[in-house]
């Protein structure tokens, strides 16, 4: 197949992909791929027969394409896997088709096409096809620093120079945040955390992206907590909250929510040198910015730490103190001082609930609680008087 006909079957069918009415139907998706084959067949049909006049003609449809795509993506009418193809699509052939290494303002298109692109691949979870995206648009941004650098050393400095410089650095730091995403999803722990360290480096020109960065760290540390990775979750967590307290723009709830996570991964390590930690951390979260799953983390940690009740009662205190807090709250709090054999703080505490919220539509999930945690308590005189007192219809017994 030579460059004409790849040229005129690539043509034609981006032709139907864009004037189909209706997109993501089995035909539709099948032109899409169609194209998104022959696009990788155009880089080096192009280097055996170069041609300007075919070259340009497929840069035009490559932007039309481009745009055809936005506008799809814009009205919610793509599915992520199209928006990476199309996309993908469009970038092969601009690579193919406009080789200048001197013109500045083709080499940034091509940089947003391959950072969007990059950004596509991640969405769909397609992480080598991102990796291929995000190591062809390095290219591109080294390309761009070598002109931009050459013009500073030609002509001197000047605003419109430092700031074409800040633009493709702003473009590098947006890369090692996708190249670390990458790799984080690669199990590539050390090798994000070193992009990461140099995007943080970077924030000295871009003190606005620190709070992106911070929750950047955040997401990684939500990632590998679920794949139960906790070692490298920890990691990324109090780097996500040791950025973020130089971050003015980022809030104290943002924080306390890394603590609290930070907190409940330091749980889940389960080892006892790690629980002053993790009371460390949900303290500090509860000082920042109180919540309620904040003091019931607190309430698990002092339960699995066997502190004494004295120490217990104030951080049951500190829940039930809260303004609005609702009957599920006061239950889970019993239950998990059953399940942690705090048999008489379980009970007096259901007691006061079923005072509380004695005309509340969780009644009937208070008595069944309260009945399950007397059951646990082995207190059969108070079960007997709470059985016989539901029996007669009363909602009020006494534990003497």
């Amino acid at each position: 197949m030579d460059c004409y006909l790849v040229a005129y079957d690539l043509k034609s069918l981006i032709r139907d992909i864009c004037g189909r009415e209706s997109q993501e139907d089995g035909s539709w998706c099948d032109l899409v791929e169609k194209a998104f084959r022959l696009s990788d067949k155009v880089m080096t049909e192009i280097q055996q027969n170069p041609n300007k006049g075919i070259m340009e003609q497929l840069e035009t449809v490559a932007v039309n394409l481009w745009n055809f795509t936005v506008s799809l993506k814009t009205g919610r009418r793509l599915s992520l896997l199209s928006n990476a193809k199309l996309r993908h699509i469009c970038l092969k052939i601009v690579e193919a088709t406009v080789i200048t290494t001197e013109d500045t303002m083709k080499i940034k298109r091509k940089i947003a096409m391959g950072l969007k692109t990059a950004r596509a691949w991640l969405d769909t979870k397609d992480i080598p096809m991102a990796i291929k995206v995000l190591d062809l648009t390095d290219q591109f941004i080294k390309q761009l620093q070598k002109l931009v650098i050459e013009d500073i050393n030609k002509l001197g400095a000047s605003d419109s120079l430092e700031k074409e410089k800040l633009d493709v650095e702003q473009d590098l730091f947006k890369l090692l945040c996708y190249k670390a995403e990458a790799s984080v999803a690669q199990s590539e722990n050390s090798t994000a955390l070193e992009l990461i360290q140099i995007a943080k480096e970077m924030l000295i020109r871009f003190p606005q992206e620190g709070a992106f960065l911070s929750m950047l760290c955040y997401n990684f540390g939500v990632e590998l907590y679920q794949k139960k990775k906790l070692e490298e979750a920890v990691s990324w967590l109090k780097e996500s909250f040791e950025m973020g307290k130089h971050q003015t723009n980022l809030d104290a709830r943002n924080q306390a929510r890394t603590l609290r996570l930070l907190a409940s991964v330091y749980l889940e390590m389960d080892q006892e040198d790690l629980l002053q930690k993790a009371l460390n951390a949900v303290t500090l979260a509860n000082n920042v910015y109180p919540h309620p799953s904040g003091l019931f983390l607190y309430l698990r940690i002092l339960l699995k730490a066997k502190e004494p009740n004295s120490v217990i009662n104030k951080a049951i205190l500190d829940i039930m103190q809260q303004p609005g807090i609702s009957p599920d709250v006061g239950i889970n709090t019993a239950l998990i001082l059953s399940k942690n054999e705090r048999h008489d703080l379980a009970v007096g505490l259901m007691k006061e609930l079923l005072k509380k919220f004695e005309h509340s539509a969780n009644i009937g999930d208070l008595l069944m609680s309260n009945f399950d945690i007397l059951l646990a308590a082995r207190d059969r005189q108070s079960l007997k008087e709470f059985v016989e007192f539901c029996i007669v219809g009363s909602l009020f017994y006494a534990i003497t």
